[in-house]
C-alpha cells in the first residue's frame, strides 16, 4: 500500500514517528501521503493556522506539545470537513 495511514486513526506520537525526524517544512510534510493520507493543502494550511504553527518550521524543530496541537486541530479539521 502506497498511503500512509488515515489521519483520522494516526495518534499524535504515531504523526511525531512519521514526521518529527524529517527537515522538509511540517506543511509538505503534512501534504505527503505516504507519511499521513487525507490531507489536503487547504486542511493542511487550517490545521496549521489553528495549532499556532508556522507552516514552513521544519518538522525536527516540533516539540511533542507542536505534535499534541496538530494531531488535535487535523481532528477537528476534517471532522468538521466530513460533517
Amino acid at each position: 500500500n502506497k498511503l500512509g495511514p488515515d489521519a483520522l486513526i494516526i495518534s499524535a506520537v504515531q504523526l511525531q514517528e512519521r514526521l518529527g525526524s524529517s527537515q522538509r517544512a511540517i506543511k509538505v510534510a503534512l501534504l505527503d501521503q505516504k507519511a499521513v493520507a487525507g490531507v489536503g493543502n487547504l486542511y493542511a494550511s487550517e490545521i496549521l493556522h489553528l495549532a499556532g504553527i508556522h507552516p514552513g518550521k521544519a518538522c525536527k524543530k516540533l516539540k511533542a506539545a507542536d505534535w499534541q496541537a496538530i494531531h488535535q486541530r487535523l481532528l477537528e479539521v476534517l471532522q468538521l470537513a466530513i460533517e
